[in-house]
């Protein structure tokens, strides 16, 4: 756990002092927390602190926000007095921002932020500078949850106009183990690090004039006044964030590009595969490793039941059309003759 005491164990604020670089420098944005519970916790407090900051109370959330995501963020806003507006995308259905709708919401006023996330739930990549340019139009502050390995090959959103970033770290060396615990991280620019949830960790002199590390902001309920306080839930488990620095550490500036491009390359290699067979993807769109699949003569439960029964392992099932989708992720574990024995055993499927 993030330490107490403000001068606690040189060791471990040194490296989390280091994860904040390290994270800083993915994300393109300055100031990083250490840390919240996960990724769903962590865009839920990414809200909470436009909110704060802009003393608005309304939030438009994207429709394509994994569902888990949007479902703690309402259970998390609830009763907060903040008001949500959930964005379709566009006419086209094309599972993207629809930046006239997202103009025309905004127009309103009274809106807080625009909460997007890319890639998003159909693992389409959003064009965050055009929705960036909107957003800060109209004074609204653009809260991105993204995926931390994609950035080794995308441009950061911080460099794209975003105000708040957040992520799930598990994918930085971290197991799944059953679902946690996991490792949630928000980011944002400057003026609003004094909303910020969690801990921030800087660098100083002590007494003597050596380097020394230090919790210099740590605004939880346990510190001061409740209701002063930045969270109430920015619960974290250090032990992920040190595993997340090493991973990190250990494979670089280029690296992490290589193993950015390695899941892109092989994700695109099953798309190509795809295409040979009766398999559609659900939504067409730039993509990075995630995508999801339209098995129109299949229902969810069915599809639930195949899966099981074949040990094959994908992501959120859900009812699309007349059929059902199913998400799937090609990273850099899966190899082309896996790929090839999927797509084998669903292709009768479609």
């Amino acid at each position: 756990y993030t330490a107490y005491q403000p001068e606690m164990s040189q060791g471990l604020l040194q490296i989390l002092f280091e994860f904040q670089k390290l994270v800083s420098n993915l994300v393109g944005l300055p100031i990083v927390n250490n840390s919240v519970y996960d990724g769903a916790t962590a865009l839920a407090e990414s809200i909470w602190m436009a909110r704060q900051a802009t003393d608005r109370s309304k939030v438009v959330m994207s429709a394509s926000l994994w569902q888990q995501y949007r479902e703690v963020c309402e259970t998390y806003l609830n009763g907060r007095n903040v008001e949500y507006e959930i964005l379709a995308s566009d006419e086209n259905d094309s599972g993207l921002t629809d930046v006239e709708q997202l103009e025309k919401s905004l127009k309103r006023g009274g809106i807080c932020a625009y909460v997007v996330q890319t890639p998003n739930c159909w693992g389409l990549i959003e064009d965050v500078r055009k929705i960036a340019e909107i957003t800060q139009k109209h004074g609204a502050l653009l809260i991105v949850s993204t995926y931390p390995i994609a950035l080794g090959l995308l441009e950061p959103a911080g460099h794209l106009g975003a105000d708040i970033v957040s992520f799930e770290g598990q994918s930085l060396g971290i197991p799944l183990s059953s679902g946690g615990p996991y490792l949630g991280v928000v980011c944002c620019q400057k003026h609003l690090e004094k909303f910020l949830p969690g801990r921030i960790v800087g660098e100083l002199t002590d007494l003597k004039g050596e380097l020394a590390y230090a919790l210099i902001k740590e605004d939880r309920e346990q510190h001061i006044a409740r209701e002063k306080a930045t969270s109430h839930i920015c619960s974290n488990q250090t032990i992920n964030t040190i595993r997340a620095t090493i991973f990190m550490a250990l494979y670089g500036k280029n690296g992490f590009r290589d193993l950015a491009i390695i899941n892109a390359h092989r994700a695109h290699q099953f798309a190509g595969l795809l295409d040979q067979t009766k398999i559609k993807r659900a939504k067409v769109g730039p993509f990075f490793n995630e995508m999801s699949l339209y098995l129109p003569k299949l229902a969810p439960d069915k599809a639930r039941q195949f899966f099981f029964d074949h040990q094959l392992t994908v992501g959120e099932i859900r009812p699309f059309k007349s059929g059902t989708s199913l998400n799937i992720a090609i990273t850099e574990k899966r190899t082309l003759k896996e790929c090839e024995r999927f797509i084998h055993s669903i292709d009768h499927l479609a």
